[in-house]
């Protein structure tokens, strides 16, 4: 039932939720990349959590930290009708896992937000970061979601999905309108797709219901799909709604 409001000033302060905790963010800011030397994620996931969205708040990870760090095997639930400015360190994801770790599940619904998650350098904005432990969780965005999910992905990682050499599990979208942007990596051939794997990189099931309003997929310019996983397992079911996929 915690309110996290105001501005982050001081570069030593850990910002942790308890497992368990139902938590408000109104138009608080944790500018990690603000700081010279900032050690930490923007909101740091001691278990599962529940974030709803008031205002505009803007989270940001320092060095190799996301801006908002899921724990692996936990989940993360956000709702509500503000804004989130989520956006990972370099080597991290705008929302999702740390460099080197993975990642919990990740759960958009209830209500009609606006979600900006940018990827640091070979991250994904929702999803893992560069080179993760092990397989991160599940993402999903449900029927119940009307709002808005803006994801960028840097270096060989998608806006949604695994980065960089990192791998994550099923991605749902189910409601919403979405806009998932991947980026090239460097290499000839080596860019990511909008929504899917990064490269070196695999997930699970991609599936887009008919119940979407709206899914938005542009791909780094090498990159071979829009919609992709080293599986091919990509089911779009067919909808009244429209799509938009390519570049």
């Amino acid at each position: 039932g915690m309110t996290i409001t105001g501005t982050l000033t001081a570069s030593s302060v850990k910002v942790s939720i308890a497992d368990g905790a139902n938590v408000t963010l109104q138009d608080a800011t944790i500018n990690g990349q603000g700081f010279s030397s900032y050690d930490y994620a923007g909101l740091n996931l001691l278990g599962s959590a529940n974030i709803t969205l008031v205002g505009t708040s803007t989270m940001s990870g320092g060095v190799e930290k996301a801006g908002i760090y899921v724990l692996e095997n936990k989940t993360l639930t956000i709702s509500g009708d503000g804004t989130i400015n989520a956006t990972g360190g370099k080597y991290a994801a705008g929302i999702g896992s740390n460099y080197r770790d993975s990642s919990g599940n990740i759960i958009i619904t209830n209500g009609s937000a606006t979600i900006n998650a940018t990827g640091g350098y070979a991250g994904a904005g929702i999803g893992s970061g560069y080179k993760a432990a092990s397989e991160c969780g599940n993402i999903e965005i449900t029927d119940s979601f009307t709002g808005t999910v803006n994801a960028t992905g840097h270096y060989g990682s998608p806006g949604i999905g695994s980065g960089n050499r990192s791998s994550c599990g099923s991605i749902t979208i189910s409601g919403g309108t979405i806009n998932a942007t991947g980026e090239d990596g460097g290499a000839v051939g080596n860019g990511a797709p909008g929504i899917g794997s990064g490269i070196d990189g695999s997930c699970g099931a991609i599936t887009i219901n008919e119940s979407v309003t709206l899914v938005t997929a542009i791909k780094g310019n090498s990159a071979p799909c829009c919609i992709n996983n080293s599986n091919r397992n990509v089911n779009v079911s067919k909808r009244k709604a429209k799509a938009k996929i390519g570049r």
